[in-house]
């Protein structure tokens, strides 16, 4: 299924020039900056080649935050199997699969086992597992649901209609059953096998922001909080709501117009006081974050993830492009420190 997001660009250049918002950032437990912040030391290994520094930097981090994210456990997978440490390819290896991967995925990325030994491997610890399916199902239906609507051509009075009305389910089941997060509705694999995500609730996420329901922001402040979100995604969705007094995040900050790329010139107007907000939740400041673009475009076919969407514009009128500078992504930048790494 595509799935059809529907960004309004005059929102994203009203965004860009707007200060760094109020200073009042949300504040999380020591613990769970801490999994950020080695997080983004693992990720910066990466870029910079040191598998075995990477795969050292997620083991800490999932002593602070044992829950961890989908995509980091899946680079630590990938990485201890790069590096072929077997204990902890068969820990990062259970973890995925008590949280629904399917076998597919490690059909592309085995672990050092023969066939038989995997199959009793997986099958124990698919009996581990405590997803909530029930949960997950009335997700998943929502969604089809949201996009349903909009693949049939309605109005956007009709789909906003629905739209609302989605919110109010999605309301009460969270009131049900808490923020989806990953230990209780599990990971879904991609098609191809060669990763997964985590889309049941994804995109009406972005339509609930951008609509800026009532009390949407403390649902997702809150999730934030206890690690049932992750802070890059609730960056990108505060993003949508367009709310001065909001802190700032500086979410997606290159775009790719006609071909090239470009930097939001707005971001840079209020830096300081928007890298201050994104320290307070584990992000990388905005130096940093760039390495993470230079990083995925000389990489493109990289099977390790590293944060960083970049948003895509084509045809736009000459006024707009003034909002944005050339930015070179294939030139390293030379000052990023070593003790705050990059996240999103």
């Amino acid at each position: 299924m595509n799935l059809k997001i529907n960004i309004c660009l005059f929102c994203l250049m009203f965004l860009s020039f707007q200060s760094g918002g109020a200073q009042n950032s949300v504040q999380l437990d020591k613990s769970l900056l801490q999994y950020y912040q080695l997080i983004n030391k693992a990720e910066m290994s990466i870029i910079n080649g040191n598998n075995k520094d990477a795969l050292k930097f997620y083991s800490k981090a999932f002593k602070y935050f044992p829950n961890g994210f989908p995509f980091d456990y899946r680079n630590a997978y990938l990485l201890a199997i790069k590096v072929k440490d077997n204990e902890l390819s068969k820990t990062y290896a259970a973890f995925l699969i008590q949280h629904g991967v399917c076998k597919e995925f490690f059909r592309n990325f085995p672990l050092s086992m023969d066939s038989i030994q995997f199959s009793k491997f997986y099958a124990f610890n698919s009996r581990l597992a405590k997803i909530n399916y029930e949960y997950r199902d009335a997700l998943m239906a929502l969604r089809d649901k949201d996009q349903g609507i909009r693949e049939s051509g309605a109005t956007r009075e009709i789909i906003n209609k629905v739209d609302s009305i989605d919110y109010e389910a999605f309301k009460i089941i969270v009131k049900k059953y808490q923020f989806p997060a990953i230990e209780q509705i599990g990971i879904m694999c991609t098609a191809n096998s060669v990763g997964f995500n985590i889309s049941y609730y994804d995109i009406l996420l972005l339509h609930f922001s951008q609509h800026k329901y009532p009390g949407f922001l403390e649902i997702m402040t809150n999730a934030l909080k206890r690690g049932a979100l992750e802070n890059n995604q609730f960056a990108r969705y505060l993003s949508f709501f367009g709310d001065k007094e909001l802190p700032r995040y500086g979410s997606n900050p290159i775009y790719k117009i006609d071909g090239k790329f470009y930097e939001d010139i707005g971001y840079s107007y209020s830096r300081i006081k928007i890298d201050k907000n994104r320290k307070a939740i584990g992000l990388s400041t905005y130096k940093q974050q760039l390495e993470n673009y230079r990083f995925k475009n000389k990489n493109p076919d990289s099977i390790l993830t590293i944060p960083g969407n970049m948003n895509q514009l084509n045809g736009i009128d000459e006024h707009i492009l003034k909002a944005f500078k050339p930015f070179e992504m294939n030139t390293k930048n030379k000052n990023v420190p070593s003790s705050y790494m990059p996240r999103a």
